[in-house]
């Protein structure tokens, strides 16, 4: 997602893993990244350690699916640019 948090990409495991039939539906369904997150502050401290250190690895959180039931994650994320 780009840190204003529009979707650029989405996995086909993750929206299956959040019940999405598809990844071109999640994007249809969910229009902010953030909208996803269960506690917003997770994404907040994501972007936060993102900035500082251009890559976050592990990062546990939970997302919320397609059902509102909430989906506890393990995300690795990386700024576009980095090496």
């Amino acid at each position: 997602s780009t840190e204003g948090g529009r979707f650029i990409d989405v996995n086909p495991a993750m929206a299956q893993m959040l019940g999405y039939t598809d990844p071109a539906t999640l994007v249809r369904m969910v229009e902010r990244i953030d909208h996803l997150y269960a506690e917003p502050q997770d994404r907040e401290d994501l972007l936060e350690r993102l900035r500082e250190q251009g890559e976050v690895t592990d990062f546990v959180t939970r997302l919320v699916g397609a059902d509102g039931c909430l989906v506890w994650v393990s995300l690795s994320v990386r700024r576009t640019g980095q090496s």
